[in-house]
């Protein structure tokens, strides 16, 4: 896990509480930042957002083959649209997103396994 800003902060207490039940524990997570090398050194870049997926590929070409957002994995279907950051929201918003991210996983680890 890797964003595009700088800092290195902590998840709030409703991302911590919403990743539980998928056995996740965020407590010690800290965001960084994301270097070039290692978007050009990985198989697969996945995004939350449209507009993340565009950036990348306009400041690093060499990845047009390599980004996604993870929407488009979307088993629901429904076209290709962003995972909307619940960060200060209430906390059913961030179920709602880790709904999102858990089916969209799923649906990608499947496709590796056929």
């Amino acid at each position: 896990s890797r964003g595009v800003l700088e800092g290195q902060g902590r998840c709030p207490g409703e991302a911590i509480e919403a990743a539980r039940p998928y056995q996740v524990d965020l407590s010690q997570h800290r965001a960084r930042q994301v270097t070039g090398t290692e978007l050009l050194h990985s198989d697969l870049v996945l995004t939350m957002e449209l507009r993340m997926a565009h950036d990348l590929v306009t400041r690093y070409p060499a990845l047009a083959q390599k980004v996604a957002p993870l929407r488009t994995f979307e088993p629901r279907g429904g076209g290709i649209s962003d995972i909307e950051d619940p960060y200060m929201l209430p906390p059913a918003e961030y179920d709602i997103a880790y709904e999102t991210i858990a089916r969209c996983c799923t649906a990608l680890g499947a496709r590796f396994n056929t």
